[in-house]
């Protein structure tokens, strides 16, 4: 190979490697937003499980006082 092939090669290898840190730091940054993503969802799911449970109680709650005021549909 002559020098001018070699440098042209060393080039292009340079520039492959410059590419594959860019991606491999786009991946890890997508990673850490995954990470983040799947924290809030699961926040989201257990506040859901909260208002859920607080909803029952509340119809519980609104049962016994349609009751107790003799309001109840027959």
């Amino acid at each position: 190979m002559t020098s001018e092939t070699e440098n042209l090669l060393f080039e292009i290898l340079k520039k492959v490697q410059t590419d594959v840190s860019a991606m491999r730091e786009d991946m890890h940054l997508m990673r850490m937003e995954m990470t983040a993503m799947r924290h809030d969802l699961a926040s989201v799911r257990t506040m859901q499980d909260v208002h859920g449970a607080e909803i029952a109680n509340m119809k519980a709650r609104l049962e016994r006082v349609e009751t107790r005021l003799d309001l109840r549909d027959s």
